[in-house]
């Protein structure tokens, strides 16, 4: 990738507003994107040869659905047993 960012209904989807940094050569990129709560969903816009396409974080711990989006979730959550 030569560029990355997320996009997400946190800042309209502009691939421009949050950019993520290179970690260097070992493929990691992150960014800090402040005031973004659970239930937020977002994507990787990810620039290669020129061409940008959104992709599904493959991490992520919820998703819309197998080919929509992210969801953030709040890390505190318990789940019961019940």
């Amino acid at each position: 990738a030569t560029a990355v960012s997320v996009v997400g209904s946190f800042n309209s989807w502009n691939a421009s507003a949050n950019p993520m940094y290179s970690e260097g050569s070992n493929g990691k990129w992150s960014v800090d994107v402040p005031g973004v709560g659970a239930g937020a969903q977002y994507k990787f816009a990810i620039t290669y040869n020129g061409v940008t396409k959104q992709k599904v974080d493959a991490r992520a711990r919820q998703v819309t659905n197998s080919v929509g989006n992210g969801i953030v979730v709040d890390p505190t959550f318990t789940w019961s047993p019940y």
